[in-house]
């Protein structure tokens, strides 16, 4: 049965590590259309690169992009894992240049940061700097959100879009998101008002450690699973594991964000001392808290 609809055109934008989220948020924006549309008269209607852009001559390939995709979106969804995209002539990557140009021009932004592990030999260490300079950059002025697997990406977003569309794009007597249920039209911000789903309402401090071999040589890595970041991290070895050593100077180390790990390079010594133990990562949080996490190494 067929029903007239306004549609809303979802932008989905974000650099090339981030495909699975992207099919994901397809996923995500065709249940909501399935609970939604029909009752409410509005259909979602995702756009991203890989299928409605067309090719054009004679342009820088965001320029053509701004034309034919982020100019015609009604609202763009933006994610980041652990890249932050190639630079443009005017932005530090296609997909921050994308957000901002939407931000400009009024349209809702809602912005997520994937705190997934990520395999050590698949880092580009200048765009994971790069990703957390940009991070830090709009912190103060951008409301964005975390997640660490696809059904916290899948419930975020979800409630993200279904508060969006709330807010700006439902009207009369169709506010009625059963999501929403408190919205109502004296709540609703004005229309270009920059939304985004609430953060974590709980900020968690989290590290741990796992030991990788790398060809003959082996490596401790940290990573800060977190969502605060921790300053002065180290790490105790305990006296029992006497054929592990750590070779570095790296430690403490000043500062881990969230979403990131470092690699310390390791040695072990044959014969003597157990073959599993718990090793102690340990680092202060943004109140000035001391918190350790113990992890289970196996040599």
């Amino acid at each position: 049965m067929t029903f007239s609809a306004t549609v809303v055109r979802v932008l989905l934008a974000s650099p090339g590590d981030t495909s699975a989220d992207r099919v994901k948020a397809r996923e995500v924006i065709a249940m909501w259309n399935a609970e939604h549309a029909e009752r409410l008269e509005l259909v979602l209607v995702p756009v991203g690169w890989e299928t409605d852009a067309v090719p054009e001559w004679g342009s820088h390939p965001q320029e053509a992009l701004n034309r034919q995709l982020v100019d015609g979106c009604d609202l763009i969804v933006g994610v980041f894992w652990a890249r932050l995209g190639s630079a443009t002539p005017s932005a530090p990557s296609g997909t921050a240049e994308e957000i901002k140009r939407c931000a400009d021009s009024g349209k809702p932004v809602l912005l997520y940061f994937c705190r997934r592990d990520v395999a050590l030999d698949q880092v580009d260490p200048d765009q994971l700097i790069a990703l957390r300079a940009f991070e830090a950059d709009i912190r103060e002025q951008v409301l964005f959100d975390s997640y660490g697997d696809d059904a916290e990406f899948s419930a975020k977003l979800r409630r993200g879009l279904t508060k969006v569309v709330n807010d700006q794009f439902l009207m009369g007597d169709r506010d009625d998101l059963a999501e929403e249920p408190e919205a109502s039209a004296t709540a609703r911000p004005a229309r270009g008002t920059r939304l985004t789903s609430p953060p974590v309402p709980k900020q968690q401090p989290r590290l741990a450690a796992r030991l990788e071999s790398h060809g003959r040589s082996r490596r401790l890595v940290l990573s800060n699973s977190g969502t605060v970041e921790m300053t002065g991290v180290d790490v105790e070895v305990p006296a029992e594991a006497s054929s592990f050593h750590l070779v570095t100077n790296e430690l403490p180390i000043d500062i881990l964000r969230p979403g990131e790990r470092v690699a310390l390079l390791a040695s072990l010594v044959m014969g003597g001392g157990v073959s599993i133990f718990d090793v102690t990562v340990s680092g202060s949080t943004p109140d000035g808290e001391r918190a350790s996490f113990p992890s289970k190494i196996s040599i």
